[in-house]
């Protein structure tokens, strides 16, 4: 300090013939200094080596020897010399006095102040046991005085480098080299920028403290927090890091001529080394943000004063500048700036720390989230500099949505900045930061129609930087350390904004559905969300959370997997709820592909669907094994919200595929006719809707049934809720699967009739009966009329398609016929031999009428004992007081009764001989095409004339309410499922489908099925295996008996041979 006086005086004389005399002595000062320090152990890494004691000592000795009284003298002087210098008839000896002693000041009261500031900062990690002391010594740093003063010192700093830059200060003194005093003073501007930043550190974390301290609030919260708004501390900072500008550093936008209050002005030709000054200042500035939250959360007038206090200081102008450029720095190092095809002007200040990238979006955009959402008090919702002719909640979600997207691309090493370690993407990516770049959920102020596509993908690419951050947290680790990772908190974290990223997706969908957008608005919604890769990115999250759901349920798991598991389950409704929303907000379904998300969703059904078969299978005489599992884990990962999200997958599946009306008649619409689907074989989907509906089918075939079966229990549920789940999920995934039946009963080509009864849908049509079966029992719930009504309504019209189908009609009167045996143990055998019947008519030239012909004798062979009478209980107790249907003179009407009385020829079935069954056959199927058109006539609206039944066959609903109808109803839910059909290989065969064949393949790692090493199985090349245990697995369980038949069906599918 004394050396430093000495050469103030020297400047102040222009004795400047001792200047090195002088600057000699400053340097032997510092030296021991430093030596006072290492002797108190400061080294290399800091204040860190040494004790608290240490520390302490080391404070009372600057306090004792008058450190913040020289500090507060020094910076006190120092607007005068600058307001001589900032004259227009300054000479330039005032101008290079005020430059060396604003250097002068700059270096003395800097190497002070960080030398006690450092030392307090460190403290600040221990401060309960020092609390009483660190109050004390900080005192003098935190007063209205000191920080009004270093306020005003950086603020004049930044007036004597702006001067020094205008042309005219330049013409002034042209001879005198001014370039030399302009590149100082740009210097000096912005040392005392990080001067102040440290200040301003040490009083936000010293608030920050006592704020959180036990109640009641302590005394300094409010003093210092005037203390901060007065002294324009965040804003004399602000203006210095905005104005000095500095030769090869980068630039912030805006800065330097423009300069504060002009965010939208030009860059300057020269920028301020913004990395290195900026972090401290930052980091603050989000310290305070977080305390005014704080108090203004804590209520009582003294907090709501000291949190206005801070909301005023942060809203403040050149705060509200630092802020955009800051912004607009971070979307230029991502790529999306005006500078994104260059490089950043200059290269001296290096990359920041990676942490100031989040810190960014935290302080620009979530302070103004923040503040419209009226939890920050400040003067305008502390917004940042209003963009010309936007209005503020557009420019919001606008910056949001850019953020997102900058944070997302800088994990991905995309851009200006280099690629990031696994662990600075993890520090890059917070769910601190992340769930500020989400819309609230319940928002102050209506969003406005403009606003919500921004919104929306804004939370697409927080979808795919929280997945980022996931993967990295991962890839820090290896073997059980990855596992343990995944369940740490900050993977917990991460996943928390996930699935909140996931659910605000899903709201906003839901409010653009009824929002007015034209068809360009909505086009350019789709080709944001496709940019934000936000169908890849829901794929990469459902693996994620059925992996993370595996984990927690297997032995041994730990406490960090359950509380991931439980947090990633929530994906499975949200996703199933922007799936609904999304297609009619974005206009079609063909705006976003979901063929990703359907293959995992299909695969994680056909792994759920076996352990709910496997239960079923256990259980014995009693429902209560397969009511367990149906019903178990937590709901947002239950099988019932699988279904739920199956049919809603389905449902876009079926209307990209089929061309379905988006605003038609829901899941059960009538299908389109065949001229619309997709070539194929005449079947509406290929390879990828073939499996997603025989897994989907299969899931929801068991589910249903078993959430049928639980209204046998003779205790309430649990949890009512979920076992309400349970029923309409497996609705919904009923009504697509049976949905998708009908339409490839109206598809030509064998292709599509193998893989119809792939679908299995003899099962499909008992577990829907039997869900029927237990609404009528259970009573009328307002929430599952709906899904109730969309099911009643497909069922019937499938069944009467597959009734009327010509190689499948006498199957489906068998399976209506009751049996005097018991179903064997393996089902269908001969399923083939009805498709091998075709495909011989075809080879010679048979004409279609004798081909189908063929084909039904073909299909009575096919009707063996273990299917018949399979749907006789399950269909009559589905519909037996259902009266849904009037004839034109208002009588009652079951058409589905009707095609059972007309199954039985008016009498039971088995035994008359051949002839008779043919018979029964042909006036079955007659009879099944005149219910069809009448139901297609009376679904579309209109009164169709009564179908020509033979007398007594048209049948009306029954009663249901007499002790025989509920036993028949109660045996109808005890029954078990009818076996699984041995479809003909076609229908399985899938030679191009990269997913693992293997039913039970637990595997769902990789960001999609695609990122699985899946090889073929060498003998069939119809099917791809993940690994070698599933491909074992699968030839014990079948595949050993199937592969010769699948290989010749995959070539025949090759040549178009199988059409």
């Amino acid at each position: 300090m004394d050396s430093s006086d000495r050469m103030r005086r020297l400047y102040m004389s222009g004795r400047r013939e001792e200047e090195e005399q002088r600057n000699q002595e400053l340097s032997d000062a510092e030296a021991a200094l430093e030596e006072v320090r290492a002797g108190l152990g400061y080294g290399s890494g800091g204040w860190g080596a040494a004790s608290p004691e240490s520390r302490l000592q080391w404070l009372d000795g600057c306090a004792a020897e008058g450190v913040p009284a020289w500090t507060l003298r020094h910076l006190r002087a120092l607007p005068a010399p600058i307001a001589a210098a900032c004259r227009t008839t300054a000479s330039f000896d005032t101008i290079r006095i005020a430059v060396d002693l604003s250097e002068l000041t700059i270096h003395g009261a800097g190497l002070c102040l960080t030398a006690y500031n450092e030392v307090l900062l460190g403290l600040l990690e221990e401060y309960e046991g020092h609390a009483a002391h660190i109050r004390t010594l900080a005192a003098p740093f935190i007063s209205v005085d000191f920080l009004y003063a270093a306020s005003r010192a950086a603020s004049n700093a930044a007036d004597l480098a702006r001067h020094l830059q205008l042309s005219a200060t330049q013409a002034q003194v042209s001879a005198n080299v001014p370039e030399t005093l302009a590149a100082r003073s740009a210097d000096i501007g912005i040392r005392f920028a990080i001067f102040t930043g440290h200040s301003l550190l040490l009083a936000s974390s010293l608030l920050q403290n006592e704020a959180l301290s036990a109640a009641p609030l302590p005394p300094l919260v409010p003093r210092l927090a005037a203390a901060v708004r007065d002294s324009q501390l965040p804003a004399g900072v602000a203006r210095a890091l905005m104005t000095c500008p500095r030769p090869n550093s980068p630039v912030v936008p805006g800065q330097g001529a423009g300069g504060a209050g002009s965010p939208w002005g030009p860059v300057a030709q020269m920028g301020v080394p913004v990395w290195p000054a900026v972090p401290d200042s930052l980091w603050a500035l989000a310290v305070l943000t977080e305390t005014a939250l704080h108090l203004h959360g804590c209520g009582g007038a003294v907090a709501l004063s000291a949190g206005s206090a801070l909301g005023a200081a942060l809203a403040h102008p050149h705060v509200a500048s630092l802020r955009l450029a800051l912004l607009q720095t971070l979307w230029e190092r991502a790529g999306l700036g005006p500078r994104a095809a260059g490089q950043c002007s200059g290269s001296g200040g290096g990359e920041p720390h990676v942490w100031v990238f989040s810190c960014i979006a935290l302080v620009a955009v979530g302070m103004w989230q923040e503040g419209r959402q009226g939890l920050l008090p400040a003067p305008d919702d502390a917004r940042l500099p209003a963009e010309p002719g936007v209005p503020p909640g557009l420019q919001l979600a606008r910056a949001a949505a850019r953020t997102a997207e900058a944070l997302c691309r800088l994990s991905r090493s995309q851009g200006l900045a280099r690629g990031f370690s696994a662990e600075q993407r993890r520090q890059l990516l917070t769910e601190t930061c992340l769930s500020h770049l989400l819309p609230f959920t319940n928002p102050r102020r209506p969003r406005s129609p403009e606003e919500l596509p921004h919104w929306a993908e804004a939370s697409a690419w927080v979808v795919a930087a929280a997945l980022e951050g996931l993967e990295a947290a991962a890839a820090e680790c290896a073997g059980e350390e990855k596992v343990a990772a995944m369940g740490s908190g900050g993977a917990v974290d991460l996943a928390t904004a996930l699935a909140s990223a996931v659910r605000a997706a899903a709201t906003m969908a839901s409010e653009l559905e009824s929002a007015r957008l034209t068809a360009s608005q909505r086009e350019g919604l789709a080709a944001s969300l496709r940019h934000a890769g936000l169908a890849a990115s829901l794929d990469h999250a459902l693996r994620l959370a059925f992996a993370a759901a595996d984990r927690a349920a297997a032995p041994g798991a730990s406490e960090g997997d359950r509380r991931l598991a439980a947090v990633l389950g929530n994906l499975l409704p949200y996703t199933s709820d922007l799936l609904s929303a999304l297609t009619p907000a974005c206009g079609s379904a063909a705006a976003w592909d979901v063929s990703g998300v359907a293959l995992t969703l299909a695969k994680r059904a056909s792994l759920v669907a076996r352990g709910l078969e496997a239960a079923e299978a256990t259980a014995a005489a009693t429902p209560a094994g397969a009511v367990q599992a149906c019903l178990g884990g937590p709901r947002g990962s239950s099988p019932g919200s699988l279904a739920a999200a199956l049919g809603r997958c389905g449902a876009l599946l079926r209307r990209r595929w089929e061309g379905l009306p988006e605003g038609g008649r829901g899941a059960a619409a009538e299908p389109a006719p065949a001229g619309h689907s997709p070539a194929g074989g005449g079947a509406p989907e290929g390879e990828l809707g073939a499996y997603f509906f025989q897994a989907a089918g299969r899931l929801a075939a068991q589910l249903g049934a078993d959430a049928a079966a639980c209204e046998l229990r003779s205790t309430s549920p649990e949890d009512p809720s979920l076992q309400a789940l349970t029923r309409t999920g497996a609705a919904a995934a009923l009504t697509e699967c049976l949905a998708h039946a009908s339409a490839l009963c109206s598809a030509p080509g064998r292709l599509a009739a193998a893989r119809l009864l792939a679908c299995q849908p003899h099962r499909l049509i008992a577990a829907a009966c039997k869900l029927l079966v237990a609404w009528r029992s259970a009573g009328g719930d307002p929430d599952e009329v709906e899904p109730r009504g969309r099911l009643e309504a497909v069922l019937s019209l499938t069944a009467l398609r597959l009734a009327a189908h010509p190689s499948l009609s006498a199957r489906v009167r068998r399976w209506l016929v009751p049996s005097a045996g018991q179903w064997e143990e393996a089902a269908g055998g001969e399923a083939s031999s009805a498709a091998d019947a075709l495909e011989g008519a075809e080879e010679h030239g048979v004409d279609a009428a004798a081909g189908a012909q063929m084909v039904a004798a073909a299909a009575a062979e096919a009707g063996t004992e273990a299917e018949r009478g399979c749907l006789v209980q399950a269909w009559g107790e589905g519909w037996r007081s259902h009266d849904g249907w009037r004839m034109a003179d208002g009588s009652s009407f079951s058409p589905p009764l009707t095609l059972l009385r007309l199954a039985r020829g008016g009498g039971a079935g088995g035994g008359r001989g051949a002839d008779w069954e043919a018979d029964a056959d042909a006036a079955f199927r007659s009879g099944a095409m005149g219910l069809l058109v009448w139901a297609e006539g009376a679904e579309a609206g209109g009164s169709p004339t009564p179908p020509q039944l033979p007398e007594g066959m048209i049948q009306g609903p029954r009663e249901a309410s007499s002790p025989e109808a509920m036993r028949a109803a109660a045996a109808a839910l005890r029954t078990p499922l009818p076996p699984h059909l041995k479809a003909p290989p076609e229908g399985r065969a899938l030679p191009k489908l990269r997913v693992c064949g293997f039913p039970g393949c637990a595997s769902f790692g990789g960001r999609s099925e695609a990122g699985l090493a899946l090889r073929p199985c060498g003998g069939c090349r119809a099917v791809r295996y993940c690994g070698p245990g599933c491909q074992r697995a699968h030839w014990r369980e079948g595949h050993q008996g199937e592969c010769g038949a699948l290989a010749e069906a995959a070539a025949r599918a090759a040549t178009g041979a199988g059409e």
